[in-house]
Order: C-alpha cells, then structure tokens, then sequence
C-alpha cells in the first residue's frame, strides 16, 4: 500500500515516483562493456542559396533573435550566428556576409546588390 505525502517539502521513499529510465545502445566488442547515449536529432528546416560563387544557409536559433548560417566555398566553412528582427533582416545579413567575402577575392569586379538574391532561398533540412 501507498501512503500519500502529508504536506511536507521533501517527498518521502514510500511515495510513488515516475519512474526514469536510460536508453542506451549494445557496447561493441572494442567498448569495454560501457554504455553510450543515444541522442535523437530532429531534422530543421533552413533556407539555402549559392550566391556570389557561396553556398549559404540560414536558419533560426531558439532565442527570439538569434539567427545562425554557414558561408561555404569549397572545403572552407564559416558558421556565423547573430540577432536580427525579422527573416528579411537575417537573410541580408547573411547575404551582406557572403558579398564581403566574396568582394575580396573578385579583383575589382562588380558584384550584384544583396537584395537580387532576396527570392532565391529555397527550403532544406538539416539535422544540428
């Protein structure tokens, strides 16, 4: 039997509890026996683009404001997180990121604005 708690801060031994429970996965024969974590990753949706010779991609962090993306070009990746207001805000931001780096290797060439790309996101997932 089942005694409720009467009133007191500290839960007693004899009360139920939820019970906890671990996942873990098979230790392999080179693990010693030891558990692992397993962790779920949930897909997210981003948004992509390859402008000015760069693949971007732009996603919302958990924070109100909190936006994060990747410069990629070639074998070289540059993860860049930061505040913004609105999705617009965020993707010129990103967009203004990549031309500047794009205007340093260009010799001079001009570059179209960062507003000609405004439309060109397309949706992607990815797992973080």
């Amino acid at each position: 039997m089942v005694r409720k708690a009467e009133n007191r801060s500290t839960p007693g031994f004899d009360e139920v509890r939820p019970a906890v429970s671990i996942s873990g996965r098979r230790p392999k024969s080179n693990q010693g026996g030891q558990f692992g974590m397993t962790t779920k990753t949930t897909p997210k949706v981003a948004l992509a683009l390859q402008a000015y010779g760069i693949e971007l991609r732009l996603w919302k962090e958990e924070t109100e404001k909190e936006w994060a993306g990747t410069l990629r070009r070639g074998d070289s990746i540059l993860t860049h997180r930061f505040e913004e207001d609105n999705l617009t805000l965020a993707k010129l931001h990103l967009l203004g990121k990549a031309r500047s780096r794009a205007m340093g290797t260009s010799d001079g060439v001009q570059l179209p604005g960062c507003d000609t790309f405004m439309n060109s996101w397309k949706p992607v997932k990815y797992s973080s």
